[in-house]
This record gives C-alpha cells, sequence and structure tokens, in this order.
C-alpha cells in the first residue's frame, strides 16, 4: 500500500496542493518557511489525525478559513482507498473510503507513518514517557491485537487509581487481578517486538557506529523476577499512601545505553542522531516486514541534522527499506539518490510543483 494521491487545502500557510506521488522516494525542496515542513505534517495528519510538532490541532487551519481537508488515496492489492481528515469547528473528522471512521487506530492501522526530524532526539534526552510512546507505536503495527489490549489496560487502570484514591482496598483488589492479566499480555508482546528491533538496530549500528557498544535495555515496569499481581499486593500499602499505581507496564521504559550508560551522557552530538535514525529505521523495518500495509517514512530537513557522508549513508539506508519517503531540504542538489524512480517536488509561496 503507498500513497498514489495526496491533496491538502488550507493547511497551514500550504495552498492546494495535488500531487501524486512516487511509491519510492520523493523529495521536497525549497527555501526556509515555503511550506516543506507544512506537507510533511499533513501526510503525517493523514496518519494519526494530529501534529507531529504538538499543540492544538485547529492550530493547522490556514488563517480565516472554517477547515482544513487532507485526503489521500492509497493504492492496494484490491483497488484504491481513499483516507480523508478534516478539521473544522465541529471538531475532527475521519473517513475511509466515504465512510466515517470513529476509532483513530483504525485510521493509523491503515497509514503507519513516522517522522524523522530535530525533535526525535529527545528519545535520548526525555524520560520514559516519550520512549513508552515509541515502543507503544511499534508493537500497535507488529501485533494486530496490542491496541486492544492497551486501551483496556489504560481503562482497569484508571479504575484501579480511583479506588486507590479513595482509599478502598477491596474495590483496588477487585481490579488488580485484571490489570495482571493485560500487563502480563503487553509485556510479552513488548519482548517479542523487541527482539526484532534489535536486530535491525544493530545491523545498521554495525555499520554506522561500529566502535560503540549500544544496547536496548528493557524495563518492564516491576521486578522481572515476580508477576505483577504478587508484586501489587506486597505494595498495596504504599499505593493507598501514594494514590494511584506505582507498578505496571505504564511505568516501563526502553533505555538507550552505550558501553552500559544512558547514550544521552556519553555520545557526541552528531553518534545521538545516528543512534535515533538507526532506531527509527529499524523500526519502520520491522513495521514492513511483520505489517499487513506499508509504512510510510518522513524526514524532515536532513542535510541540517547530518555532515554530507552521514547524510549519504542516511539517504542509501532509507532508499533500501524499499518503502515510500518524504525527504526535505533547501537545495534540489543536497540530497542525491542512487537508485528508484524518485519525484522531485518544488515548493514556494506554499505552492507545489512535479520537477521532472
Amino acid at each position: 500500500m503507498g500513497l498514489s494521491r495526496l491533496v491538502v487545502e488550507d493547511f497551514r500557510a500550504l495552498r492546494a496542493v495535488d500531487i501524486a506521488p512516487s511509491d519510492g522516494v520523493n523529495v521536497v525542496y525549497g527555501e526556509n518557511g515555503a511550506g516543506k515542513t507544512s506537507l510533511l505534517e499533513a501526510v503525517f495528519c493523514l496518519g494519526r489525525a494530529r501534529s507531529f510538532r504538538g499543540g492544538k490541532i485547529e492550530r493547522l487551519v490556514a488563517r480565516g478559513r472554517p477547515h482544513f481537508l487532507v485526503r489521500g488515496e492509497l493504492a492496494t492489492s484490491d483497488g484504491r482507498l481513499t483516507v480523508g481528515v478534516r478539521r473544522g469547528w465541529d471538531g475532527t473528522r475521519v473517513r475511509v473510503s466515504g465512510e466515517e471512521v470513529r476509532s483513530l487506530s483504525t485510521l493509523a492501522r491503515l497509514f503507519p507513518v513516522q517522522i524523522i526530524n530535530g525533535d526525535c532526539l529527545r528519545l535520548l534526552s526525555d524520560g520514559p514517557r516519550m520512549r513508552r510512546a515509541f515502543l507503544n507505536w511499534t508493537v500497535f503495527h507488529v501485533e494486530p491485537s496490542y491496541g486492544d489490549a492497551w486501551i483496556r489496560f489504560e481503562k482497569v487502570l484508571r479504575q484501579r487509581n480511583a479506588a486507590l484514591k479513595t482509599g478502598d482496598a477491596r474495590l483496588t483488589e477487585a481490579w488488580t487481578a485484571e490489570l495482571g492479566r493485560l500487563s502480563a499480555v503487553i509485556d510479552q508482546a513488548r519482548l517479542v517486538c523487541l527482539s526484532g528491533l534489535n536486530e535491525f538496530l544493530n545491523h545498521r549500528l554495525r555499520d554506522w557506529l561500529p566502535e560503540e557498544e549500544i544496547e536496548l535495555v528493557y524495563r518492564r515496569g516491576w521486578s522481572k523476577d515476580s508477576d505483577l499481581v504478587s508484586v501489587l499486593s506486597s505494595n498495596r500499602d504504599r499505593e493507598l499512601e501514594a494514590g494511584f499505581t506505582l507498578h505496571g507496564p505504564h511505568r516501563a521504559d526502553l533505555e538507550i545505553r552505550c558501553g552500559g550508560v544512558d547514550g544521552h551522557q556519553v555520545l557526541s552530538g552528531g553518534q545521538q542522531k545516528l543512534l535515533v535514525i538507526a532506531l527509527l529505521l529499524a523500526q519502520i523495518e520491522l513495521w514492513r516486514l511483520s505489517g499487513e500495509v506499508n509504512p510510510l517514512l518522513l524526514v524532515d530537513d536532513l542535510p541540517a541534522e547530518l555532515d554530507a557522508a552521514n547524510r549519504s549513508a542516511v539517504v542509501r539506508a532509507v532508499e533500501a527499506l524499499n518503502v515510500q519517503a518524504f525527504l526535505t531540504c533547501i537545495r534540489r542538489d543536497a540530497i542525491t539518490l542512487s537508485s528508484g524512480s524518485p519525484k522531485w517536488f518544488h515548493v514556494e509561496h506554499g505552492r507545489y510543483s512535479e520537477v521532472v
């Protein structure tokens, strides 16, 4: 599955955009502020119904306009599928082939998308929450039942936390068994997924950071020597005092270590960028081989992130992934492609044109 047509209307400063991307690599170039990142943001919104920049989705609507619309035609083995995301005064509406979709997880499954940009370094520098989100998205597109298990887990967790907050020990215990069961399912799915992720990551890093000993250390959120129900029962008094659940997959972390130390502390800025890019490319590889649909990769302003040699290495890796990708840069000659049938698009003042 690939994005065969992209239509964008009134999204930030973009004018009416209607392009037919390549199913391989697409390069978007233009001056700063021309609308390169906004196009990637629109594509991302097509898969997640939100921006990778954060903030309120209402701010994506062009000034003075009632709503924005992003619509994509996806080529599938059975024909074509149309996906649309519209945001206006009446909220966000998502349609798939004309039918309204209530669950955003349905949209995400149809259109797996990931972004590589300057903010990705937060995987190393920020706390566990961001790495848990990365881990959850990784497993979501590999294990079909994971999304439902995680949604159910969060509901049970909220119920248990409410009982803890009111000091209701009996009701707390009633939710403990179900929390333990769901946590085991989530933990096992994460472990299986991490095995594949590690394999792809190590293969890449043997070429990119051969001198460094990089490892992913998974902390599941409770003692590895005990089942969660036992841990929760033995810590019930502490939890009642705290008013929330102290252990479980919602407390997990994916530590990214170099020589046994936090990678953020010992690696140079350039090495950190390569490490995070390698991790995200490993995620894409895992999605491509494990999922039912082909993922889409967005890479924003790669020349600003890496020197020429490393930039070329990353571009070659993206080409070798055999997935649809959008790369942005200021000048056309900043990115050199070596294979496939890429398409080039120039943007100026929010207007896009294909360059032959």
